[in-house]
């Protein structure tokens, strides 16, 4: 059985927040979120405001071999990629999940500026 207050959350969120609209476009992105049954309030809101519905799923622990086995260019290509999704959006809902804070304490600084 689903949290009401998830629920209330997501209602809140997708009606009041960011008012989705018929025809909108809204991305959910989840990162670091192990129980994709907290995206199910937020689907159903966005769908019965009209919306469409686009995800983008990660975690820290790919995000973190990505950053230190990745090349400036390659994560310059990944936020090209991603800021033309973006510009094709008319909302994002961010949910975070924490796991493991210290997931990228062997990352160093600098790949993770360019990251």
């Amino acid at each position: 059985m689903m949290d009401s207050r998830l629920q209330k959350l997501a209602q809140t969120v997708v009606h009041y927040s960011i008012s989705v609209q018929p025809g909108e476009r809204v991305l959910i992105q989840a990162l670091d979120i192990n129980n994709f049954d907290i995206l199910t309030p937020f689907i159903d809101e966005i769908y019965n405001a009209g919306g469409q519905v686009f995800f983008e799923l990660s975690d820290y622990a790919t995000n973190r071999k990505m950053m230190l086995r990745g090349s400036e260019d390659q994560f310059k290509l990944d936020a090209k990629i991603k800021l033309a999704r973006m510009r094709e959006m008319d909302a994002v809902i961010a949910l975070l999940g924490e796991d493991n804070v210290s997931e990228y304490a062997d990352v160093p600084s600098e790949k993770r500026n360019i990251f």
